[in-house]
């Protein structure tokens, strides 16, 4: 087993190059043949909402809970708008009630707070409401702003959920101590003696729960917050509130809050251990906390559903690598990684619809997005320029069948990954082209 992964991660390291080689190969006459007779030709995402445009997701989402889109690339305009638009049509048309993205889980309590109702102004919002880079996408102001929209006429309205480990990812986790304010205020309403103990104990450690001064905790100080952290969660979770309301889902999240600042303390350490980012080690902590981010996403997306309740149906977004059914396999890790996608497949088998993107040219997106994926190169050489292709439709051809249960290359990152596409994902949309999305004004610092 351990010479296969040594073999396979050999292999992807040669990978990059191989792509790079093969850029210009055309796919064969029976994909582009099956291609061209069962695609589903889309406009330009840019073109105006039309409920006609996303018709064709009807039958093929069916009546599956999880609807997991990915998107090829992150900060890119068409994957994103596209995304906006194909959760326009499962609210309004397919029944799913909740959104639940690539962002960090506490952050994304701020968001639904708005799109409920609550007070503030969406550029507020905007930016404390989604980490990692996100919140300067105008495609997320415009999801926001759509959201908030909705519910003011809803008889259900829809929630927004963050999936990722709180706080900016990677070393800095800048909005880590936000985990905690929010969920100490929560407890100081509804248990007053054992906030303001809680308070007591954690406000001197606060200004430190971050990836960037962690290291400057002694550990006693390291011991006294996983203590009191650990200890905010119970308090939380023996909290008595209306088991139906708005009061039980406060709670509920609540609770959860503290659930993930747990990991994210756990997170901060095992970088902190290491030395933080770049680690080369595949038995090192830091890719030990990489690993446990997916876990994460995952747990986070089950726990989201479950609060929809009978009924509830939900849309996750994030990178193909999380989204999609398939392992990510860094050179330097050692055995493959179990991500988000694979684990929801697991979960929820078919109840889970998984939309992979793809596509044939990249402007703007720096030079890593030039080192397009064989699978990719396949699709785009079809020549529809814009479409949505089920593959499913290939099993009843034998010779494309096994073109799409063979193993192919994508782009993950800056890494070519080995998948099979009938595996990842039930169907792919192409886009011709893909661009940088249109960056919002830097926000101040936090």
């Amino acid at each position: 087993m351990r010479s296969g992964v040594r073999a396979l991660c050999a292999i992807v390291s040669l990978l990059p190059v191989m792509a790079t080689a093969q850029r210009t190969v055309q796919p064969a006459p029976a994909f582009v043949a099956w291609a061209k007779a069962n695609a589903v030709p889309m406009r330009s995402v840019d073109e105006p909402y039309a409920e006609a445009d996303y018709e064709f997701l009807r039958p093929l989402v069916g009546r599956a809970r999880v609807l997991s889109l990915g998107e090829m690339i992150h900060m890119a305009h068409e994957p994103l708008h596209f995304r906006n638009q194909v959760i326009k049509y499962a609210v309004t048309r397919l029944g799913f009630t909740a959104v639940a993205i690539e962002s960090g889980f506490t952050e994304g309590n701020i968001i639904d707070r708005y799109i409920q109702g609550g007070p503030g102004d969406i550029d507020t919002v905007l930016r404390v409401g989604f980490t990692s880079g996100f919140n300067r996408l105008p495609e997320e102001r415009e999801l926001v702003a759509w959201m908030r929209e909705y519910n003011t006429g809803a008889t259900r309205k829809v929630r927004f959920y963050g999936l990722d480990v709180p706080g900016d990812v990677g070393p800095l986790y800048s909005g880590a101590p936000l985990t905690l304010t929010q969920t100490l205020e929560y407890l100081e309403r509804v248990a007053p003696t054992e906030g303001a103990v809680l308070r007591r104990r954690l406000e001197p450690l606060l200004a430190r729960f971050s990836g960037a001064r962690y290291r400057e905790l002694s550990d006693t100080e390291r011991r006294e917050l996983r203590s009191a952290v650990d200890q905010l969660t119970a308090d939380l979770r023996r909290t008595s509130v209306p088991r139906t309301g708005l009061a039980a889902d406060e709670q509920a999240r609540a609770v959860r809050t503290a659930w993930n600042a747990q990991q994210l303390l756990t997170s901060i350490a095992l970088r902190t251990a290491d030395g933080g980012e770049g680690s080369g080690n595949p038995r090192g902590r830091t890719w030990a906390a990489i690993r446990l981010r997916d876990s994460v996403m995952f747990e986070n997306a089950r726990w989201a559903l479950d609060r929809e309740g009978r009924g509830g149906k939900l849309i996750v977004f994030a990178h193909n690598g999380h989204s999609m059914n398939v392992p990510m396999v860094f050179p330097a890790m050692g055995p493959p990684m179990v991500m988000m996608g694979q684990r929801l497949r697991a979960h929820y088998g078919k109840d889970v619809f998984v939309v992979g993107t793809a596509t044939g040219t990249y402007e703007g997106l720096g030079t890593v997005a030039h080192d397009m994926s064989l699978f990719e190169v396949a699709l785009a050489n079809v020549g529809l320029g814009n479409y949505a292709i089920d593959l499913r439709t290939g099993d009843s051809t034998p010779a494309v069948a096994a073109m799409l249960r063979s193993t192919w290359l994508t782009r993950i990152h800056a890494f070519m990954q080995p998948f099979v596409p009938r595996d990842v994902a039930d169907v792919f949309v192409v886009f011709d082209k893909v661009t940088r999305s249109r960056l919002l004004d830097a926000p101040p610092a936090r």
